[in-house]
């Protein structure tokens, strides 16, 4: 049972860190807008990109110890349907 669970909770990780960074790329195409518009708003995007890539060193970390390759790891249904509809908000 141990293992079925580490197995749900790797695999559960690693679409986490598709979906983060493909929010990345959303987030960023954001940070652009708001350089084009002069928007004070910058400073908090860039403190979003911090955060985010705090996250993906953490879920590239958790991999390594799990022997996660996440450059193999192929989006679910629902997380290639997130692509899909941020990509269309850029």
């Amino acid at each position: 049972m141990g293992e079925k669970i580490t197995l749900f909770v790797c695999h559960i990780q690693s679409q986490d860190y598709l979906f983060v960074r493909e929010f990345v790329a959303f987030e960023a195409s954001v940070l652009l807008k708001c350089c084009k518009q002069d928007s004070s708003d910058m400073e908090i995007i860039l403190g979003g990109v911090a955060s985010l890539s705090d996250e993906l060193s953490w879920f590239k970390n958790e991999a390594a110890k799990w022997d996660i390759d996440l450059a193999s790891v192929s989006p679910l249904k629902s997380n290639t349907e997130y692509h899909r509809f941020i990509s269309v908000k850029h």
